[in-house]
């Protein structure tokens, strides 16, 4: 389900993994140009994490623990890798 707050892109489904299996979930953080700079391998599913937008500004946190992932400039974003590895 997906939050109403446009400053919030909530995805609440507490899934035990991703699917497909072994698709992990990967941090992206994009350039300003549009190409991207950085994936890296987060340790939960992709439902247990919250992007907050607040202008130019991006906040990455686990939702239970409210513990902060990434916070930068930029549109980061919470997905699941398209290939398992």
């Amino acid at each position: 389900m997906k939050s109403t707050d446009p400053n919030r892109l909530l995805w609440v489904g507490g899934a035990d993994e991703n699917i497909p299996r072994g698709h992990p979930t990967l941090l992206r953080v994009p350039a300003k140009n549009g190409v991207v700079v950085d994936d890296r391998v987060l340790q939960l599913p992709f439902d247990h994490y919250e992007v907050l937008r607040h202008g130019e500004w991006c906040t990455v946190m686990v939702i239970a623990t409210g513990e902060v992932v990434y916070q930068g400039e930029g549109r980061a974003e919470v997905v699941v890798s398209r290939a398992p590895f």
